[in-house]
């Protein structure tokens, strides 16, 4: 599989910008990319845990557009059930088309992932 990670940037206007992917004089996403993945420690950075439905939505911001969302997980140690059924639930059902998968989780995120996908 290849991709190219993508790195969130907050700025002051705008919740979350693509620094990576976004066309600077269209000031949108180029149409031929259609997978992403996202570092999940750099959404709040110096943070190793995610608990809220918040810290959730702020990640799944603007991932609509692609078709494949790979979450990558490594340096983050624990994840809150809110958090995971906002993405793997609330989103998933909300985006059906969205093929969502995860990587460089430990034993207790992925326990926490597969139960709200259930």
């Amino acid at each position: 599989m290849k991709f190219k990670k993508s790195f969130l940037i907050k700025d002051t206007k705008e919740d979350l910008i693509w620094q990576n992917y976004i066309d600077k004089e269209l000031k949108k996403m180029p149409e031929n990319i259609v997978e992403i993945c996202i570092l999940v420690s750099m959404v709040s950075v110096g943070l190793k845990y995610f608990i809220s439905r918040s810290q959730a939505k702020r990640l799944l911001s603007r991932l609509e557009v692609f078709e494949i969302v790979v979450l990558d997980f490594d340096a983050i140690d624990k994840i809150g059930h809110s958090f995971a059924d906002e993405i793997f639930r609330v989103f998933q059902n909300k985006y059906p088309k969205i093929e969502l998968k995860y990587i460089n989780t430990n034993n207790d995120i992925e326990k926490i992932i597969k139960r709200a996908v259930v």
